[in-house]
């Protein structure tokens, strides 16, 4: 009997060791290793307005992401073929992966392809081109971008019955439909307003200059006129209106250096993309998908802005691309 009592408690004495020895085998878990290397960010040119911004973006996540770095690189040449041209030279095996903030996606398809195919993820910023093969996207939605210059024509308008023209690109790309179908979509819920004058300009910019000039001379009641693109501001003096005061111009802009048009009074709002948020989201996307992540969606889509007369001075100097501590004035 004593000796099956013995036995009992060694059994259990050893059991107790066994697990306390177990316990102190596990221990904190190991801290993840983080890939070393650096995420390549290609810009569309030096003198882009957003490439300051790029910069301060990635400084900052470089701060706050101490194991990664970050290579700003920008083409010498400041056009779709010379990014083009970039990429093709590029070496992926020297990243851990790429974002490109394209000047046009679907000219950078080919050496998109070409950095993915060598098992380096790409992150494509802006507008979005699934054909370039890019691993997933960070960037706007053309049918919102419609929805926001509708709603922008109808906030500039107020509660008031109106009567609005609308130029647009007609099918010219895939992002000028989609842009023309949200706006259409919108203002066919909005009682009061009607589209009384269309004009396709084909995204001919001198041409559609001299088109809307001589239209808004036909119509001095109308109530507004609203362009789902920046063709007839390319160019134009910051504070050359298309038609007198009274009658409300919006208009939509994917470059920063074209919203002057708002703060010098040549037009009364501008819809254009949140380039900050697309950027910081961007390099988000990058780090995760360098650490294996495994996206749940394709991409990602921020909302555009909307900027009026009324704009802060400081929040329109950022849109700008412009210092913060810039004077940005406004006329009323």
């Amino acid at each position: 009997m004593r000796s099956m009592i013995q036995l009992v408690a060694c059994s259990t004495l050893l059991l107790a060791s066994a697990i306390l020895a177990g316990a102190c085998d596990r221990g904190p878990k190991a801290k993840r290793e983080e890939p070393r290397g650096k995420i390549l960010f290609v810009g569309r040119s030096a003198d882009d307005p957003m490439w300051a911004t790029a910069c301060r973006i990635a400084e900052e996540a470089r701060k706050s992401r101490g194991w990664q770095g970050i290579e700003m690189r920008v083409p010498p040449e400041g056009s779709p073929d010379g990014q083009r041209t970039f990429l093709e030279t590029i070496n992926p095996n020297e990243w851990l992966a790429v974002c490109v903030l394209a000047n046009d996606p679907e000219v950078i398809a080919a050496p998109i392809e070409r950095i993915v195919r060598s098992g380096r993820p790409v992150v494509l910023l802006g507008r979005d081109a699934r054909a370039t093969g890019r691993t997933t996207f960070c960037g706007v939605d053309e049918e919102e971008i419609g929805e926001a210059l509708a709603n922008a024509c109808i906030q500039g308008l107020g509660s008031e019955q109106a009567t609005i023209g609308v130029i647009h690109g007609g099918d010219q790309d895939t992002a000028a439909r989609m842009r023309t179908r949200g706006f259409r979509r919108r203002i066919e819920t909005t009682k009061g307003i009607e589209i009384i004058r269309e004009i396709d300009c084909s995204g001919r910019e001198i041409e559609a200059r001299r088109i809307a000039m001589e239209e808004a001379k036909k119509y001095p009641r109308i109530g507004a006129w609203v362009m789902l693109d920046d063709w007839v501001i390319r160019g134009a003096p910051d504070d050359a209106r298309m038609a007198n005061e009274g009658i409300l111009i919006v208009y939509f802009t994917p470059s920063a250096e074209n919203l002057a048009a708002v703060a010098h009074g040549a037009a009364d709002a501008a819809v254009s993309i949140d380039y900050d948020r697309i950027i910081e989201r961007g390099l988000l996307l990058a780090s995760e998908l360098t650490r294996g992540a495994e996206l749940q969606v394709d991409g990602e889509t921020v909302h555009p802005i909307i900027l009026t007369r009324k704009t802060p001075a400081a929040e329109m100097a950022k849109r700008l691309g412009l210092p913060a501590t810039t004077a940005v004035s406004t006329r009323p």
